[in-house]
């Protein structure tokens, strides 16, 4: 696997992103916070782009159940 701890996030440029936590971040400060950017999916895994991106909003999880959900 290309990651430790796995998020679906909004950057600061309103782009939503996989990304991967370098550390064990309390989920109130995940927001704000700088995260190396995935590529990839679920079925193929994942692999950092070498990228890095600032949350602007962390997604709640996949996005078949964003449409339903309060996140």
């Amino acid at each position: 696997m290309g990651f430790e701890r796995l998020i679906r996030f909004v950057s600061e440029n309103g782009e939503t992103y996989y990304g991967d936590l370098a550390k064990e971040t309390p989920t109130l400060k995940i927001e704000g916070s700088t995260v190396a950017v995935l590529d990839g999916d679920i079925a193929t895994d994942f692999h950092k782009t070498g990228a890095e991106a600032i949350v602007k909003k962390v997604h709640c999880g996949r996005s078949s159940y964003l449409e339903s959900s309060n996140c």
